[in-house]
């Protein structure tokens, strides 16, 4: 996964400057297809699985590969993807007016 996380720092950051944000934004897991050897712990058949953060039209803002285990999580898969995801995507837009929802606040 090491040769590849620079490919997706470089896309998430183009995707992110070019992109014209809009209200409402998607989180979901995507596949990208894949049929070769690849050395991921966890065996998934056809491809990779990525957290994928969209617009509603489907422009991808920011894309991150699964990864089976997070060193150091205290929440569950669910709001942590989407924690991660967004606090990159505020980042960006930092002068916008933006708000982000409960997950961020750490609420149970």
């Amino acid at each position: 996964m090491a040769k590849v996380h620079p490919l997706f720092d470089m896309l998430n950051k183009k995707n992110l400057q070019y992109a014209v944000i809009e209200k409402d934004i998607s989180i979901d897991e995507s596949m990208i297809p894949y049929h070769g050897r690849h050395g991921c712990k966890q065996h998934i058949r056809f491809g990779f699985k990525t957290w994928v953060a969209a617009l509603r039209l489907g422009y991808c803002l920011h894309a991150d590969l699964y990864q089976v285990k997070s060193v150091g999580v205290t929440t569950g898969l669910g709001q942590h993807v989407v924690s991660k995801l967004m606090t990159e995507i505020k980042a960006a837009y930092e002068n916008t007016n933006f708000s982000v929802y409960v997950c961020l606040q750490g609420y149970p």
